[in-house]
């Protein structure tokens, strides 16, 4: 015999909400209803629980976790109350959020309220990948989720900084791998953790040229960029970004370039976009992630290097909120980056005798 359960919470208007549909082990078809101030997880069984045994149940528990992960999304916030199970009828308070002593029953990481709502366009094929994800299966692009829902948490630079490059490592990284299974059997299909072939790759992914220098670039040229993007006036970043993204030429486009004619790249083959968003912010996350520079604690609101990572971090969160959605989405994904990474894949002058990495940092004309 099969047992209906209902847990829910607040309230939920089924015309507009959110409904999802996922499987856990082998329960089939659990319903997930979602909005703004309420949720509701519908579930048949063929194990009988007591009311006290709902939140300890793996299942239970999982959906919750969905529950709150979807309502950061889509709305910035997780809903917080009483939690009532429907046990085939039989109704109870499992969970008071206002009795004395109570713990909390989600404990979010990122809060219960982003500072920055996630942007694009999250619809419900992006949403049902979110959620049939598990917790054996999950992939480099789940981590940038949490990565950059972490990030949208944050208010200090530093913090920002740090977990938004998570998120973009996640992205890139799981751009290569998917790469590498889609090598031609005859290649080298060995992910060999290479970072500049990965930024290369995403670059060129994403169509943004991104050159190899043929030597490591002068740390007097990031340090040159660092001076540059701590000129920018605070109010600013934005335009800046928005000018530099659409190749419009300014004073300060044309500086970057400059800087990396002289730091070993061909003038002009190193888009300042593409630059700033990976190559320049990858370097400068070496710096803190190996501890080879102090972290900022305690600084002035515009001392160094305050405006370059709030420059940064504002320039990485704007292309995440941009791309990372497609990611999710099956149509983007299959329609579209799917056949670009085969592209890169084939277009590749590829060595047989050398790995994929190789030949991407060595085989690609960027220009």
């Amino acid at each position: 015999m099969k047992v209906f359960y209902l847990v829910y919470s607040g309230s939920v208007n089924r015309r507009t909400a959110i409904s999802l549909s996922y499987n856990f082990g082998n329960t089939k078809n659990i319903i997930l209803t979602i909005s703004k101030r309420g949720y509701c997880v519908e579930v048949y069984r063929t194990v009988m629980k007591e009311h006290c045994q709902i939140l300890q149940d793996p299942l239970f528990k999982d959906a919750l976790r969905k529950v709150s992960r979807i309502q950061l999304i889509k709305y910035g916030e997780i809903f917080k109350g009483a939690v009532y199970a429907d046990i085939s009828g039989k109704k109870s308070c499992i969970y008071d959020i206002g009795s004395e002593g109570q713990y909390e029953l989600v404990y979010s990481m990122c809060g219960n309220k982003l500072r920055r709502c996630l942007l694009g366009n999250w619809d419900i094929a992006s949403l049902q990948r979110v959620v049939a994800v598990t917790k054996s299966k999950t992939e480099r692009i789940d981590a940038a989720l949490d990565a950059v829902l972490m990030a949208k948490s944050k208010s200090y630079e530093t913090e920002r900084f740090i977990y938004l490059w998570m998120a973009m490592n996640g992205l890139y990284g799981f751009a290569m791998e998917v790469a590498t299974k889609e090598m031609p059997s005859n290649r080298e299909q060995k992910w060999i953790s290479h970072e500049y072939a990965q930024l290369k790759f995403f670059a060129m992914l994403n169509g943004y040229a991104y050159h190899a220098a043929d030597k490591e670039i002068e740390p007097q040229v990031i340090k040159q960029i660092e001076i540059l993007i701590g000129k920018i006036e605070r109010g600013k970043e934005r335009e800046i970004i928005k000018s530099i993204k659409e190749k419009k030429h300014n004073e300060f486009e044309r500086k970057i370039i400059e800087f990396f004619a002289n730091g070993g790249v061909t003038e002009g083959k190193m888009l300042p976009y593409a630059a700033l968003l990976l190559y320049v912010s990858y370097k400068i996350r070496c710096k803190y992630f190996h501890a080879e520079k102090v972290m900022p604690l305690i600084c002035f609101e515009n001392e160094h290097p305050i405006p370059v990572l709030r420059f940064l971090s504002i320039l990485i969160e704007d292309f995440i909120d941009n791309n990372l959605y497609k990611w999710f989405s099956a149509d983007c994904y299959t329609g579209e980056i799917l056949p670009r990474i085969k592209e890169i894949a084939r277009n590749c002058k590829c060595d047989k005798n050398k790995h994929l990495i190789s030949c991407i940092i060595d085989g690609v004309d960027m220009a």
